[in-house]
């Protein structure tokens, strides 16, 4: 048997003695270079080690990644100043040595990169404590010339401008902070004179005519450079880009839009990225901020703040999120992954300092193209959050996790984050209502409560903070939905027509367009449709084009209205004369299309979907909304033909396979069936509860065993399904349906509530009464079962049983709006 050599069981092989050769053996990684340096400075820094702690910060400074040599800078500072605050109790200058040691630590760092508030602010802080009152003092002054809103150096600043009179620490303990006074106040005027920054747009488009001049027209006076790669467009895209100054470069599509976004940026010249797409334009002058983020050359990465539109106005008629659209133009910064192109691996994300929230807002105007929600990417975003909250709870930190949930409407989850984040903010800081973030904080906490359904909690933060902010029309805006949703419909106008009164908040607030202006009179108008009043509504209506010509989702809402009354041939001819120019946007054509075939107009549809698609052959939206209208005309081979169609990496992908597969069902097509549900068991934007209605549904027609367990997405799914069947009277696809329902959804009651309001819905009178009298013979009626059945009795003109009904359930819950109109009617009636 051989044995070791001796080399091995000596441990002679060179093995790291030091502390910095132990750093220096794992350089290249990050994450353990920091363990490494943090668990070697604590006793070095007890024994007062100057020299070994300075070695082992110089390896720090040979790491490739100049964020971790920054962070062990903290580290190792902050261990310093603990240690002193420890030993000045004894009553002699010992504890001065640390402070003069960290002069020289975090010297080398500000002098290749002067402009760094943290680091700029501990050496402030270190020659405060030395008595070098007038260099401390030219450093905050630089801290606050550069990062006005950094609170600790105003209250440094204050303290070292009251300071007089204290005596210097002896010169013994402080050779090193005097060696670099000359150096300090140079770094200190050196980051308050850098140039200014430069800022490249880079944006990728195909078929983008529509909307890319708006876009250009709102961002590229703010940069220096603008780079628009086309994938293919066969439309004036091109043209448009040039236009506008643009670097038109062609790149054919490879089927990554992470491809085509590096490509965007290999010719970048500017200190920065900035990115949109066509379909998102900044607000208003909102990019007159650019210039002085750019000069926070501290910050890697800017969230602007994203509005989506989506038409529906009884809600706010818009989603929010801070999404990541400006950084440093860095080697290392590019994008991943094929269609949720991912850029996030390369940051030092474990530097919350690193981000931040611009005052930026950017309007999405990509309606029907539904915003396809990357769960994958949230949840890392919340594993970093949740990390920096363990290692240092406050109030941003808890703003963050709090919105991340808001975005996903998880509000019973983002409620706590916000109510922790309001406590530690009013208990950190007396003016934290100055604070960037916080009527951002206070607006997502009102929305917050508003999930959950704390109204009167909503209203009581409402009025807080219209006292700090009273010009903030959001909040106005906050309080009419919420009375909306009470039914309190004269409260709701008149907090509306105040919104009217204010106008849209200043862009201070990160504030939404439109609450003071045309959203204000889109709500006004639904709450006059609600009453029946639609003259109201379309003056409404009619102001509200008039302030935002360029909002086309106000097109549906005003076809809405207009179709209540007008011939739809009429209807068209008026939005075409409003549109003017824009009549020939396919965007505006494919609202219009959307509105008729709602209101049941099929063949005028189909005119207006044939515009879209003969200007954008391959728009998702009108091949969905073409198909299903193909449906409604008993055509399902046609459907199925047009579902074909959309691309499978387009963002509507998954909700064209949902529509494929109910082609193929009313089609009796089992090959369109297998490729849908192919699609849709792919398609990563689809949860594991719609994929499993899917594949049980494909199971029960095809005869096989169908298993579906209870899942409240599954369960939506198939009530979406069973209304679409029973619209278009596919009667034996509907009945061969139903018996998955009995597996998702257990309760007996409840089943028998939703086939009666689909029936009800449907207009299948006799089948919803059977399914209500049911329901209240067994189980005993409640309002909404009698307000069903009072609707039934209308229906069946059988007046006098409909005026019991509708009694005895208002009787029951008086709150009942329709079950109170439509009993008002019938009363009238007689």
């Amino acid at each position: 048997m051989t044995t070791p050599s001796s080399r091995f069981r000596t441990g002679s092989v060179s093995a790291p003695t030091t502390p910095a050769e132990r750093a220096r053996r794992v350089l290249a990684d990050g994450d353990r270079l920091v363990t490494v340096i943090h668990e070697s400075l604590g006793p070095l820094v007890v024994a007062r080690d100057a020299e070994g702690i300075i070695e082992l910060m110089t390896v720090a400074s040979e790491s490739p990644d100049h964020h971790r040599y920054y962070l062990l800078l903290k580290v190792a500072c902050g261990m310093l100043f603990e240690a002193s605050e420890r030993e000045k109790a004894d009553g002699s200058f010992t504890w001065a040595w640390h402070y003069d040691l960290a002069t020289e630590l975090v010297m080398p760092y500000l002098e290749q990169r002067p402009a760094e508030p943290e680091l700029l602010n501990v050496l402030g802080v270190s020659y405060y404590e030395l008595g070098e009152t007038p260099v401390a003092r030219r450093l905050f002054e630089a801290v606050r010339e550069i990062e006005p809103e950094h609170s600790q150096a105003r209250l440094n600043l204050k303290q070292s401008r009251e300071r007089s009179g204290i005596r210097s620490v002896p010169e013994e303990f402080t050779s090193r902070s005097r060696r670099l006074h000359a150096a300090a106040k140079r770094v200190a005027d050196i980051a308050t004179r850098l140039p200014q920054p430069t800022i490249s747009l880079c944006m990728i488009v195909k078929d983008e005519e529509e909307m890319l001049p708006g876009c250009l027209e709102a961002a590229a006076k703010w940069v220096d450079q603008v780079i628009v790669v086309d994938t293919g467009s066969s439309d004036r895209t091109k043209e448009i880009a040039l236009e506008h100054g643009a670097t038109v470069i062609d790149y054919p599509w490879t089927g990554s839009f992470s491809d085509a976004r590096n490509r965007s940026i290999v010719d970048a010249t500017g200190d920065w990225i900035l990115y949109l797409d066509a379909d998102e334009h900044l607000v208003d002058d909102d990019g007159k901020h650019f210039t002085e983020l750019a000069r926070k050359t501290w910050i890697e990465g800017w969230y602007l703040v994203e509005h989506h539109y989506t038409g529906e106005f009884e809600m706010g008629g818009q989603t929010s999120h801070m999404a990541l659209r400006m950084f440093q133009r860095r080697p290392q910064y590019k994008w991943r992954g094929i269609v949720h192109e991912q850029k996030m691996q390369d940051f030092p994300v474990y530097l919350s300092e690193r981000f931040a929230n611009a005052p930026v807002r950017m309007n999405h105007y990509g309606y029907l193209r539904r915003v396809v929600e990357d769960r994958s990417k949230r949840d890392r975003n919340l594993e970093l959050l949740e990390k920096q909250l363990a290692d240092h709870e406050d109030a941003f930190t808890n703003f963050n996790i709090g919105s991340e949930y808001g975005a996903m409407h998880d509000w019973a989850t983002a409620h706590p984050y916000f109510e922790r984040a309001l406590e530690l903010a009013r208990s950190e800081d007396s003016l934290w209502y100055q604070q960037q973030f916080a009527p951002m904080m206070i607006s997502r906490g009102i929305t917050a409560r508003r999930g959950i359904g704390d109204d009167a909690g909503a209203l009581e933060l409402i009025a807080e903070g219209l006292s700090l902010w009273p010009d903030f029309t959001d909040l106005v805006f906050e309080r009419a939905i919420i009375y909306g949703g009470l039914g309190e419909m004269d409260k709701a106008t008149a907090a509306l027509n105040e919104c009217l009164t204010m106008g849209d908040a200043p862009a201070r607030y990160v504030a939404v367009q439109g609450r003071g202006s045309f959203q204000a009179r889109a709500m006004l108008a639904n709450i006059h449709r609600s009453r029946g009043n639609f003259d109201a509504a379309r003056e409404e209506l009619e102001q509200a084009f008039d302030q935002a010509p360029q909002f086309l989702p106000l097109v549906l809402e005003y076809a809405e209205v207009l179709l209540q009354r007008d011939e739809p041939e009429a209807v068209a001819a008026v939005i075409e004369k409003k549109l003017g120019d824009r009549a020939d946007s396919p965007h505006a054509n494919l609202l219009l299309a959307t509105a008729l075939y709602e209101a049941g107009h099929l063949e005028i549809a189909d005119k207006y979907y044939a515009r879209v698609l003969a200007a954008q052959p391959h728009n998702a939206a009108a091949l969905i909304g073409r198909s299903e209208l193909a449906l409604g005309q008993q055509r399902p081979d046609d459907a199925v033909l047009l579902c074909r169609q959309v691309d499978p990496l387009d963002a509507l992908a998954a909700r064209a396979a949902r529509s494929f597969f109910l082609a193929g069902v009313v089609a009796n097509d089992d090959q369109a069936c297998s490729e849908a549900l192919e699609l849709i068991n792919a398609s990563e934007q689809l949860s594991t509860g719609v994929r499993a209605f899917y594949t049980a549904w494909n199971a029960r027609r095809t005869g096989t065993l169908a298993v579906l367990a209870p899942d409240a997405e599954a369960l939506a799914q198939l009530a979406e399904n069973l209304e679409a069947l029973a619209k278009l009277a596919a009667t034996d696809q509907f009945e061969a349906l139903v018996p998955l329902l009995t597996q998702v959804l257990p309760n007996e009651r409840e089943r028998h509530i939703l086939l009666g309001s689909i029936y009800l819905r449907r207009r299948f009178v006799d089948m919803a009464g059977d399914e209500f009298m049911h329901i209240a013979q067994t189980w005993g009626p409640d309002a909404q079962v009698l307000t069903a059945l009072g609707k039934v009795a209308t229906m069946k003109e059988m007046w006098d049983d409909a005026e019991v009904f509708l009694s005895e359930s208002l009787t029951m819950d008086p709150n009942q709006h329709d079950a109170r109109k439509l009993l008002g009617l019938i009363r009238e009636r007689a």
